[in-house]
């Protein structure tokens, strides 16, 4: 930071003068108003060991943002946490999985934690990003604070950038997309890259983007549709089996079904064309009588036996019957936990239905039923009344609701796992449009990699569906921000305290294209170099009220492009390609923002016992 803002900040907590404050922000300029309004606070005059527990707390966030600088941007390296019990190992650069796995012992650095999930579930984007403007809006805030300010003056002058900020986005740096336009497709593919530049599956997996907008495209912008099949098991921790990368790909129009044909002779290439399928809820096989433990010892003649034999036989014979007359020729039947995987289709059922020529899958779980009522668009039937009462309906289109006609069945092979793939027909699709995307790797730590950042495409064209409104990526937004803000300082009539804080806040903003710059390698050019010209640039488009020239920091993982970049980094974000949501920009802005002021009104930090009569204990 002291390389952006000149000299390093003197330490002036204990000399509450006012030209020591002056002299401490000695690179912007104040006005000779500041000695009309006194600035700092009476209440800063606490004890030095109060001052030092606040100021700890307040580093103990900084260094956690300055831990995560090194995962942002496209340039960003990996972390490796071990787990010290099991030894397991996870590698990523993903901000809200690292920040969950370091080791933070502060109990208000915690709250970063928070942010980053809230981030992450909320736009799916800028996890990292978030965590760094947050801590170095923090860096700067300290600074006033050491110089006398106290921190509710600082708490309650930043929320005035709440409107400054969705009001400037949107007025200057965003611009609307058509979601259904022709070339809508495209923008959406350069987001989600965008996105997912800075990650591991991004040189790994290059058509992962495609993947996951061509999944919301099909399922229609709903991301409950989209089924995920993951691959790569991990045996021990040093030898692995897994799948190619190669294996990972989408399937549209179908569903699989991690199971296989109660038939063994039909294991093998086994495709039926058209089935009419049903669904049950109730097990092929006679019920079970409540029994005491006096008649479990009681002796069972044979005749005994051969008479429950033959009822077991009548009731199954009798219920296939019932399937041929509702004319399903293939069932899928729901597992039986309590009683086992394959407790739900005796042998005999398993003879009978073979001979009436009805198909039936192993066991299914409830989730797959459920699925395949929402596929197909049927529903499943509850027992063995309900179908005799739709059997002796004359209703045809009662009987539809419970039988459904699909476009195939057959066995598929994907990885080493054989799957039952039951394909929609052209109605159902447009009913119900499903999309099962297979993420291969050949680790499982991959395979976790990898299902981490489609979920985070996935929700950025989620949230594209739902707002179409795109801004300038690397740093740009945040630039424009600082520009403006520094353009209304001297503008407007500002008190010398809000000037003050509106420059800190214009610095915390310049800390995401400076460590963008960072990944920047050039003799000619320097971090602080490439800041100062996009800093200018900003801030004569203000003075001249011309549009914004959508700069920012263009980091390229591509050779070619790497080599053409010999001079600056700086260019247009528009053309290159570089977008993110509006939406989520100002997400990111606002709740770093709140979270700082939370952050700043918290003096002490206390652990609470498990026994109420002892008091709590301080940290």
């Amino acid at each position: 930071m002291n390389e952006r803002n000149g000299e390093g900040m003197e330490d002036v907590s204990n000399d509450h003068s006012l030209p020591l404050v002056r002299k401490s922000f000695h690179h912007h300029e104040i006005s000779s108003s500041v000695h009309a309004t006194p600035i700092l606070s009476e209440h800063v005059k606490t004890s030095s060991a109060s001052l030092n527990e606040y100021f700890e707390n307040i580093k103990s966030c900084i260094g956690v943002g300055e831990r995560c600088k090194t995962l942002l941007g496209p340039k960003a390296l990996e972390k490796l946490f071990v787990d010290p019990q099991t030894g397991e190992v996870l590698i990523t650069n993903d901000g809200a999985t690292a920040i969950q796995y370091m080791k933070i012992e502060n109990p208000i650095a915690q709250l970063f934690v928070d942010l980053s999930k809230a981030v992450d579930n909320q736009v799916g984007d800028g996890t990292t990003s978030v965590i760094v403007l947050a801590a170095s809006m923090l860096e700067e805030a300290l600074k006033l604070i050491r110089s006398g300010i106290h921190p509710m003056r600082i708490v309650n002058n930043y929320s005035m950038f709440n409107d400054i900020i969705e009001k400037h986005l949107t007025q200057f740096q965003s611009f609307k997309v058509d979601p259904f336009e022709e070339n809508s497709k495209q923008l959406i593919l350069q987001l989600v890259r965008t996105t997912l530049n800075s990650k591991f599956s991004s040189i790994s997996f290059p058509k992962l983007a495609d993947i996951a907008v061509d999944a919301m495209s099909t399922a229609r912008g709903n991301r409950n549709l989209i089924q995920v099949l993951k691959l790569g098991k991990t045996t021990n921790s040093i030898t692995f089996r897994g799948s190619s990368s190669d294996d990972t790909a989408l399937l549209t129009n179908q569903v699989l079904l991690n199971t296989n044909f109660v038939h063994e002779n039909e294991q093998e290439g086994m495709v039926l064309p058209s089935p009419k399928l049903a669904l049950l809820l109730f097990e092929l096989d006679k019920p079970k009588q409540k029994t005491s433990r006096l008649d479990e010892h009681k002796q069972i003649d044979s005749s005994q036996i051969d008479r429950l034999l033959k009822e077991e036989e009548n009731y199954i014979k009798k219920l296939v019957i019932q399937l041929k007359k509702l004319g399903a020729n293939m069932i899928c039947v729901q597992e039986n936990l309590s009683a086992g995987y394959q407790a739900g289709i005796s042998d005999s059922a398993k003879f009978w239905l073979q001979k009436s020529k009805i198909n039936c899958l192993k066991p299914i779980t409830k989730n797959d039923i459920s699925l395949l009522s929402k596929a197909f668009n049927i529903f499943p039937i509850s027992s063995i009344e309900k179908l005799q009462e739709i059997i002796e309906c004359d209703d045809k289109t009662e009987k539809s609701k419970y039988l459904a006609e699909i476009a195939y069945a057959k066995n598929v092979y994907i990885g080493r796992q054989i799957y039952i793939s039951l394909g929609q027909t052209l109605k159902q699709a447009l009913l119900t449009p499903l999309s099962f995307v297979i993420l291969s790797a050949s680790t499982q730590s991959s395979v976790e990699e990898l299902e981490r950042a489609f979920n985070d495409s996935i929700c950025i064209v989620e949230n594209f569906f739902k707002s179409p409104i795109l801004v300038p990526g690397g740093g740009a937004c945040e630039m424009s921000l600082s520009a403006y803000i520094h353009f209304l300082k001297t503008q407007q009539q500002h008190s010398p305290l809000q000037q003050l804080i509106m420059e800190s806040y214009c610095n915390a903003l310049e800390s995401i294209p400076h460590v963008l710059s960072q990944g920047f390698s050039s003799e000619l050019s320097t971090p602080s170099s490439i800041l100062n010209e996009l800093r200018q640039m900003y801030r004569e488009c203000f003075e001249k009220n011309e549009s914004s020239p959508f700069s920012g920091i263009y980091l390229s993982n591509r050779m070619a492009e790497t080599w053409c970049q010999s001079s600056s980094p700086i260019a247009n974000m528009k053309e290159k390609g570089i977008f993110e949501l509006l939406h989520g920009k100002i997400s990111q802005m606002k709740m770093a923002l709140q979270t700082v002021q939370r952050i700043l009104k918290i003096r002490h930090c206390f652990v609470l016992t498990t026994n109420n009569n002892d008091e709590s204990t301080k940290h």
